[in-house]
């Protein structure tokens, strides 16, 4: 365990120094402040480029459209830019030699894998939690005396998500050597699964679940109980894919 903390404080200072902890917290805040903004001020900026003697009629924004905001641009270019960020996991480590240093001064490898996939948790945890702090307080601000339910546990769905697209993304970079590979690799697994989506029945169990029905969540349009049978899977997947990761680790020539 001792090798586990050091290795992990590694990460972080290495997070640090290669800004990765900064651009995420600056993001995921910026996506924070915007999403209940937008939807507070978008009526507006429509109405204003509205062609002159057209009437249309706008609904009266809600905190509901603020936190459709928040998981579009979390659940999209969130998500997207920490894939971006953490898919040269293992492949920098490969290519400057360190990671041979490092295994042949006694680290094991497993200390290696499961340091660099809580780093990535980890900053996953707090990015996502600093943009629903801010959501929830500027959503206060704007719209104040509305609730809705079910908000903490729309926020595990999308955290579980993002957990298992981490997993997917440590077992595809075990096997490549390119930052390119393992992103490539990765996207197309989740391709794969948006075309399985077109099936009512997989839709309904697939780790898309968690990240595509949030909003439908808080909007009572779907149950709590419906997320628990793709939560179930979500969270099995990523045993495996970490479980495999670590066996093919073990096992490969690096």
């Amino acid at each position: 365990m001792k090798n586990y903390y050091a290795f992990l404080k590694k990460e972080a200072m290495e997070s640090n120094r290669t800004y990765k902890t900064l651009i995420l917290f600056c993001v995921f805040f910026f996506f924070g402040m915007l999403s209940p903004v937008t939807a507070k001020v978008m009526p507006k900026i429509l109405s204003e480029f509205m062609p002159s003697g057209m009437k249309i009629t706008l609904a009266t924004p809600v905190i509901l459209d603020a936190w459709a905001q928040f998981y579009k641009n979390v659940s999209q270019m969130g998500l997207f830019l920490l894939v971006i960020l953490f898919s040269g996991v293992l492949a920098t480590e490969k290519i400057k030699g360190t990671l041979v240093i490092m295994v042949t001064k006694g680290l094991s490898r497993n200390t290696i894998l499961f340091a660099k996939f809580t780093m990535m948790i980890v900053l996953w945890t707090t990015s996502l939690a600093a943009a629903a702090l801010t959501t929830y307080g500027y959503s206060c601000y704007l719209f104040p005396g509305e609730t809705l339910p079910h908000l903490f546990f729309s926020l595990v769905a999308l955290w579980v998500y993002g957990v298992f697209l981490f997993a997917l993304l440590l077992f595809m970079a075990t096997f490549t050597k390119s930052n390119y590979s393992a992103l490539l690799l990765t996207g197309g697994l989740v391709a794969i699964l948006m075309m399985l989506n077109l099936f009512p029945t997989i839709k309904k169990i697939s780790p898309l679940f968690l990240s595509s029905n949030n909003v439908a969540l808080l909007g009572n349009t779907v149950t709590v109980k419906s997320f628990i049978i793709p939560m179930g899977i979500t969270a099995g997947c990523t045993i495996i894919f970490v479980l495999g990761a670590s066996l093919f680790f073990r096992k490969q020539q690096i």
